[in-house]
Parts: C-alpha cells; structure tokens; sequence
C-alpha cells in the first residue's frame, strides 16, 4: 500500500463532503415538497460529547450545523411522516431523490470534462449516458465472483490513492481531473445507494415496494426484520471487504 499524502486527503474529504452535501439536498427538498419538514441539516459529523466543536443555527426552524468530522453530509426526516404518505411513488421519490442528484450531477461533470478535453456538447454527453448505463448493467457482474470483487471495489484509501498526484495522467490539467474524478465518484455513489441493502436509500425503496406488494401483515413484518437484519449485515461485511482490499489483505 502506497503512502497517502496531504493532498490526497484533503481531495478526499472536499469530494466525500461535496457529494455528501448533495445526496442530502436532494433528499431535503424533495421531502419539503411533499410537505415533510427535516428537523436537522449537518455538514459533516459531530463527535460525541464535543459539541462545542460543532457550530450551529437555526434557519426557518431547521438546525443547520457545521461539524468537525468533514466526510459527507446528513438531513434528518422524520421517517415516521414519511410512512404516512398516501402514495408510494412519493416515499419512493423522497428516497430516490439522493441518489438521483449524486447521478446527474457526476453526468454533468464528466460531461463538462469531455468538452474541455475538445468533445461537442452531445457526443460527450453520449458517451457519458452510455458508459454509465454500462456500469449499471455490469454492477452484479461485480460481485458475481471474489476476483472480480477484489479487482472493482476499493473502499476510502483506494479512492485516496487514486487521488494522489502520482495518479493525474500526463497532459491533463489537474482541474479536469477533479471533474473526472468527482463525476465519477458521483455516479459510483448513485449506483451504490441504490443497491437494495440497507441502511442504503435501495433498501428504503425495497422495503417501500414490498409493504406495497404484500402488505403489512405480521409475516411481512417478520420478513422484514429479517431482510433487515441480513441486508445490514452484508452492507458492513461488503464495508469491511472493500477496506481490507485497500489494505492489500487478498494480495
């Protein structure tokens, strides 16, 4: 494993923080317009009993807050108003909505680069709707066997390295390449969130649908802490994969 520098670091949590702030966005205004109000809206997180390390206003009865651990973002809505909306598409949409900026957001980025790089406006914007609906249809290719799993998933310090000045192709402006490799980070967060485990946003909207489907009888319930249970469990199995592949521990 290479050493990480400075750098790498700062690129690091000035992306992970900027995604984070717009996963959040999405999810907030999508509520509000369904009429669901998030009580809190943090950058960053707070260290528990340090809370004077954290700066915090109230805006329009919402707590806005800035916080010392710098990696993402968090709006907390009440999940229990989210439960008592009448139609499905709107919970999915609340739900949806994170994934979707990360989505067309890493499109717009990547399709800015392509046209510094000398593209027209719609061959970049092409190819990049292309490659992304490639990466989708690939992802269970992903995980269909360990090589391929050691080979695609990096957790923080793969992406670190990644962004480590070794790592700028020659000729490219440094500039370019953060879009490059924040658009696709983007999209790869999108992808991620939608996967049907939870505590991701493709959990939530799994569970949506299947409440639709078969109700909230008591086996529903039963299969629900049970899909729960394993889904979190695998999330953190999937987590603990991706570090010690950083690590280099399937070397």
């Amino acid at each position: 494993m290479d050493i990480i520098g400075a750098n790498a670091v700062l690129s690091f949590i000035i992306i992970i923080t900027i995604l984070g702030i717009a996963h959040e966005l999405g999810h907030f205004e999508v509520a509000r317009r369904f009429g669901i109000k998030a009580t809190k809206i943090g950058v960053g997180f707070k260290i528990p009993r340090m809370a004077w390390l954290s700066v915090s206003k109230k805006i329009r009865g919402v707590e806005v807050s800035l916080n010392p651990i710098l990696a993402g973002a968090y709006v907390n809505i009440d999940s229990d108003e989210v439960d008592k909306l009448d139609s499905v598409f709107k919970k999915i949409a609340i739900y949806a909505a994170g994934p979707l900026v990360n989505l067309f957001s890493g499109i717009a980025l990547l399709t800015l680069a392509m046209i510094m790089r000398g593209a027209g406006l719609l061959e970049a914007f092409t190819g990049v709707v292309a490659n992304t609906v490639m990466a989708i249809i690939s992802l269970p290719q992903v995980f269909s066997n360990f090589s391929s799993m050691k080979e695609n998933l990096a957790g923080p310090i793969g992406i670190m390295n990644l962004m480590s000045g070794e790592s700028v192709p020659s000729g490219v402006a440094p500039l370019m390449f953060f879009f490059v490799l924040l658009g696709a980070l983007s999209i790869g967060f999108a992808i991620m969130n939608l996967i049907p485990l939870v505590p991701l946003d493709g959990g939530r909207i799994f569970l949506v649908i299947s409440e639709r489907v078969f109700g909230k009888n008591m086996a529903f319930r039963i299969l629900r802490i049970a899909y729960v249970l394993l889904s979190l469990a695998a999330f953190i199995a999937l987590i603990g994969f991706a570090i010690l592949n950083d690590l280099g521990a399937f070397n």
